[in-house]
């Protein structure tokens, strides 16, 4: 298995951020390299996202841009929007995300670049509740999600994501074989998080218990 780049970007927010990601296949573990803001200038905010989208399209990495209009995903990788429906489990995006994120807590199963605190989330950022037909309703406070905690659940749900109509997956079903691509600019990262991926794995196999199974994996 191979480690998955992930590069998220918030363009409706104040500031506008991005931030980039690596998922350890191995150990499954979500490595969160933190946020970067965005000149406020459009066309200077471009300029830094044509470099940094570039050198991620390129390692076929999930991207994943929350914008109100698809300015800038029509070109490079996704449009997906935290208030949007997640279609395999009908629930908003921002919800799912959640979930995924409060699992891979439990499971020490994410790492952050710095303890500071500005990626903690809030428990009240999602209320959920039951209509009169007994189904699910959810009440987002937007307020409360700041760009990071945006771009950190952008990260999360990139996770399971895939978008057979994004340019990315395109690209890989139709732009021929790995061998023939310009090796990629942020393999240096990658091959790093995968050794470390690699030590990890071996420390969790000696601490597995036999009810755990095979290679600490239910």
């Amino acid at each position: 298995m191979s480690n998955k780049p992930i590069f998220a970007a918030v363009l409706n927010t104040t500031p506008c951020q991005y931030a980039t990601a690596v998922y350890a296949s191995e150990s499954q573990t979500l490595h969160f390299m933190g946020a970067k803001t965005l000149p406020k200038s459009r066309k200077e905010m471009d300029a830094v996202l044509k470099e940094e989208l570039s050198r991620y399209a390129m390692a076929d990495a999930i991207i994943l841009i929350d914008e109100a209009q698809p300015r800038i995903s029509r070109r490079y990788g996704s449009h997906c929007r935290l208030g949007s429906i997640d279609i395999a489990t009908g629930k908003p995006v921002i919800v799912v995300a959640l979930e995924h994120y409060k699992e891979l807590g439990i499971q020490q199963a994410i790492s952050f670049p710095d303890c500071s605190g500005r990626y903690d989330i809030p428990a009240s950022i999602v209320d959920e509740d039951r209509d009169g037909k007994g189904e699910a309703m959810y009440r987002i406070n937007w307020p409360e999600v700041t760009p990071e905690i945006a771009l950190l659940l952008l990260a999360v749900y990139g996770i399971s994501y895939n978008d057979v109509s994004s340019i990315g997956y395109l690209k890989k079903m139709f732009g021929g074989r790995r061998s023939e691509r310009t090796p990629s600019v942020i393999a240096p990262l990658v091959n790093t998080l995968s050794a470390y991926d690699k030590l990890e794995a071996e420390r969790l196999a000696k601490l597995a218990s036999p009810l755990t199974g095979k290679g600490n994996i239910l």
